[in-house]
């Protein structure tokens, strides 16, 4: 198994290989929660792939960035040629990682290609990526789980949505771009067409009444009448002269995102208990990142866990069993929407597989064993 942050398990995962397509990298919450770990994952991993595939004679190195590498907010009209100014440390990372790859291109020593993605969204090839943060992946979970879009400002800032479904295409263009097509090595990735925040909600709204017949109310502060809508144009003709077209489907890709959450959803058994005046208990047996037995369903994989988890951390306050029994029994009284996390029989993957999840996203766990609580 290779890890980025260990190089010396790098040449040989890279044996023969042709291509990389290099995805890794710490998300925006992730960078911002530990810029050094950002750093060491974002920056230097990148730097151990991408010397070791030269070594290796990899041919071609495709590194997917970000289009915040241009600044926050994204506003005005966005070229290749437009002056980065990052400003999170997830965008300062991805420029200074992009540098790298753009600068061994330059000089040759292998065929760097630099994507600036927009907002891209769409399922996931399974539900343990980790990509339930991303603007639109968000509102779908929000659309199956709460029947609601919570948005957080007014939402009239405009957006560049991809879906996910073009993204693969174009990876699949790169990899067959002649060399002397490629340039520079850098292309803006996106949709090409604008939209606000607010639209692109109303769209999920739409698309959850065509699938499951509601359409979910979109909570948001209101505009005020200082609110100034700054434009933005991301433009795509550079990977467009390539011969690349795009014909993603958005409607269909948020369908599809809806449905998949709704199947999440429906396995973590949790419709009808999300409301503040019970507490959830969750019981599980075995979290297991190891192939499932058929017979064996008592074990949850490793993703629909963490997915589970991800849903708890936005709509719970998850207290210790002890502590919940306590305060019940007292009658005192319990946050609104108490979640409470148990494992029974004390399995080996409660620790090694479930604990890091856990511990992770600050929450506990309680460990049933025959003769009491741990």
């Amino acid at each position: 198994m290779m890890d980025v942050l260990k190089p010396e398990t790098l040449p040989k995962a890279l044996e023969g290989v042709q291509v990389v397509v290099h995805f890794a990298a710490l998300n925006e919450a992730d960078c911002l929660k530990n810029p050094a770990k950002a750093v060491a994952v974002n920056v230097d991993g990148v730097a151990h792939v991408l010397d070791a595939a030269m070594q290796a004679g990899v041919q071609r190195f495709i590194y997917f960035s970000t289009a915040h590498v241009y600044g926050a907010p994204l506003i005005g009209h966005i070229t290749e040629r437009s002056t980065p100014r990052p400003v999170s440390v997830y965008a300062q990372t991805h420029f200074a990682a992009e540098e790298k790859v753009l600068a061994a291109h330059q000089r040759k020593a292998i065929e760097g290609i630099v994507i600036r993605l927009s907002n891209g969204f769409g399922s996931p090839a399974h539900s343990g990526v980790h990509c339930w943060r991303l603007l639109v992946n968000d509102l779908c979970t929000q659309a199956v789980c709460d029947k609601q879009l919570v948005l957080r400002s007014s939402g009239l800032q405009l957006r560049d949505f991809i879906s996910i479904d073009d993204v693969g295409r174009v990876v699949e263009h790169l990899l067959g771009l002649p060399v002397e097509m490629c340039g520079d090595g850098l292309f803006n990735v996106g949709s090409g067409c604008s939209m606000s925040v607010y639209a692109m909600a109303g769209r999920i709204a739409s698309c959850c009444h065509e699938v499951f017949g509601y359409a979910p109310k979109i909570i948001r502060p209101e505009p005020e009448v200082s609110d100034v809508v700054a434009n933005f144009e991301y433009d795509i003709s550079k990977i467009r002269q390539t011969g690349f077209l795009f014909n993603g489907d958005r409607d269909e890709e948020i369908k599809q995102l809806l449905r998949m959450c709704y199947a999440m959803h429906q396995r973590g058994q949790m419709l009808g208990m999300m409301n503040k005046k019970n507490v959830l208990f969750l019981m599980y047996h075995g979290i297991t990142d190891q192939c499932l037995d058929p017979l064996c369903s008592l074990q949850m994989p490793r993703e629909d866990f963490v997915w589970q988890m991800e849903c708890l951390q936005r709509r719970f306050h998850i207290l210790p069993l002890g502590e919940t029994v306590d305060r019940m029994k007292r009658g005192a009284a319990l946050p609104d929407h108490t979640a409470v996390i148990t494992f029974d029989d004390g399995l080996a993957n409660n620790y090694t597989v479930a604990y890091p999840v856990l511990k992770k996203d600050g929450h506990s766990g309680d460990y049933l064993f025959d003769d009491g609580v741990y």
